[in-house]
């Protein structure tokens, strides 16, 4: 029974070892890291040709917003053209207010741009303000109720 289970042991490695051995890494398609918000901080210092994408409504962006950001509602309908549009030879940071909204452009932009790197401050511009980090603009009004329905 021993002998079985080794030889069943030696050939599970092995076929897992060819298998690994045949996946290769997509090079069309561009890198996403997560960053944090310190993590975006710096990058945004340290990164003079970064594109910071904004992907919140146009309400949003207009009352607060990383300054020098580039806003790209990602419920526009021509959201995937709007992105090629923009310079594919910088990297780019894409944020929401919360992370879901830029997962979701992210989602839509994977295959579809040239970026050489895109960078996901899933924690959003909420986190951005809560760690007291720099913006522009005014606070939304109280009766602000957020982004459309998907």
């Amino acid at each position: 029974m021993k002998t079985v289970f080794a030889i069943f042991a030696f050939v599970t490695a092995f076929v897992a070892q060819l298998c690994a051995g045949d996946a290769k890494p997509d090079k069309t398609k561009p890198a996403v890291k997560e960053v944090t918000v310190d993590e975006a901080e710096k990058l945004i210092a340290n990164t003079p040709d970064l594109i910071v994408l904004d992907v919140r409504i146009p309400e949003e962006f207009e009352h607060e917003h990383i300054k020098g950001a580039v806003n790209v509602n990602v419920f526009d309908v021509d959201f995937e053209r709007l992105v090629a549009a923009l310079d594919q030879t910088k990297p780019v940071l894409v944020h929401c207010a919360s992370g879901r909204r830029s997962t979701k452009a992210i989602t839509q932009m994977t295959g579809k741009v040239k970026f050489p790197q895109i960078y996901h401050m899933n924690e959003g511009f909420s986190a951005w303000k809560a760690a007291k980090k720099p913006f522009e603009g005014k606070p939304l009004p109280k009766e602000f109720k957020g982004a459309p329905p998907k």
